[in-house]
């Protein structure tokens, strides 16, 4: 079950990511960036930390 200290608003993220919220959006246009969610019957935006935190792993560079 996920509770709300799981939950990441966008510019938590964009921040996290050091990106703009503008950029992020533009990724989540195009498919890219970490997976989202939106609640039923709403537009905004959410982020589950651990989407974001495998979207980071994957971008890990291993020496």
């Amino acid at each position: 079950m996920v509770t709300l200290s799981d939950v990441l608003s966008e510019s938590a993220v964009a921040n996290i990511l050091n990106i703009s919220t503008k950029t992020l959006r533009n990724k989540r246009s195009l498919g890219e960036g970490p997976a989202f969610v939106r609640p039923p019957g709403s537009r905004k935006v959410l982020y589950l930390a651990e989407d974001v935190a495998a979207y980071l792993d994957a971008g890990r560079v291993r020496p």
